[in-house]
């Protein structure tokens, strides 16, 4: 059994949340971020064995066809010619 280091980026928190995971190998680490990664506000996940990244897998982006909820248009005035 080894002990991996995932990092989680969340759009929720300003610094990545940290978990230490007992695992018996890379590909059950891997599997964990996956489902890790599932969470909507989880934005990428890494796994880590000591100093060596293994992977990183970010989540793939979705174009917005609309602005989000609560977004407002701001004018912008043209300059003016004096």
């Amino acid at each position: 059994m080894e002990a991996f280091q995932i990092l989680i980026t969340d759009d929720r928190y300003s610094v990545p949340t940290l978990i230490i995971f007992p695992a018996e190998d890379a590909e059950r680490a891997r599997l964990a971020a996956k489902r890790l990664l599932a969470d909507e506000h989880h934005l990428a996940v890494e796994v880590w064995d000591d100093e060596t990244r293994l992977f990183a897998l970010p989540k793939p982006t979705r174009r917005r066809s609309k602005p989000p909820v609560g977004a407002k248009a701001v004018a912008v005035a043209a300059p003016s010619s004096r």
